[in-house]
């Protein structure tokens, strides 16, 4: 069925958008709120505080990961999906995609908020405006880094759900037993599979940081090798999942 996956990648994004819209609503909902504090609260506890969304963004992503696949099996819908002659990847993929961004999108929302109250609370004040020096090479490539982690969390999520379906019982154990075996794959093949890029440079950048008047200037390193490795990882779980979709898992 070529050109499906379109329509499939549409109907995902049509119904996770209610809920992404509710949560996106209540994080800037907070923020709001945490902007009325500014000068009654001190500034570290607003900053800290308007910072904690970002913790529970990987967890999110992991439990759609999960309930994407988990919903289609539950509703009887993944028996039609499996019995339609396209790739595994279709599947898989259009749940990985919006996965993804969602998680990329309160990830924003969340720092673009950061931003704005640092901003009222005088916090950008303590780091100098040419606070990070990067070429825009390192900057297009640092923003392609950040789709690593949604990512990676997203197809771990789905190749531990896929995979414990193969369990003829106690799945729920299986997939306990599947999602840190799946992240410690990702990890260390990821170590393996970066030794042939260890010839890449590293990402280097200069931070101008001025601290009770003095400016002070120290540099780092961004190592590209282990992420690329790492998302080379990714690709072979999605690849997995793709097969176990295709080929093992029964209707």
């Amino acid at each position: 069925m070529k050109g499906a996956f379109w329509p499939m990648l549409r109907k995902e994004f049509r119904q996770a958008l209610p809920a992404a819209a509710g949560i996106i609503a209540a994080v800037m909902a907070w923020q709001m709120f945490l902007y009325t504090r500014i000068g009654r609260w001190p500034m570290d506890v607003v900053l800290i505080v308007s910072a904690l969304p970002f913790g529970f963004v990987p967890l999110w992503v992991l439990s759609r990961g999960l309930s994407t696949l988990r919903q289609e099996w539950a509703g009887n819908h993944m028996y039609l999906l499996l019995s339609l002659p396209i790739p595994g990847w279709y599947i898989a993929g259009a749940k990985v995609l919006v996965v993804t961004v969602e998680g990329l999108a309160y990830g924003v929302v969340i720092g673009a908020g950061w931003l704005l109250l640092a901003r009222g609370s005088g916090g950008l004040e303590l780091v100098a405006l040419e606070a990070v020096r990067l070429p825009w090479g390192a900057i297009i490539l640092l923003g392609g880094l950040s789709l690593t982690s949604p990512l990676a969390t997203a197809v771990v999520a789905q190749f531990s759900y896929v995979a414990s379906r193969l369990a003829p019982r106690l799945r729920g154990l299986a997939l306990a037993v599947l999602l840190p075996l799946s992240g410690w794959f990702v990890t260390r093949a990821g170590t393996v599979l970066a030794l042939p890029f260890l010839w890449l440079p590293h990402i280097d950048f200069t931070v101008h940081a001025v601290v009770d008047g003095v400016t002070v200037r120290s540099g780092m390193a961004l190592d590209v090798a282990p992420v690329i490795g790492s998302l080379l990882a990714v690709a072979a779980l999605f690849w997995a999942t793709a097969t176990l979709l295709e080929r093992d898992v029964e209707l």
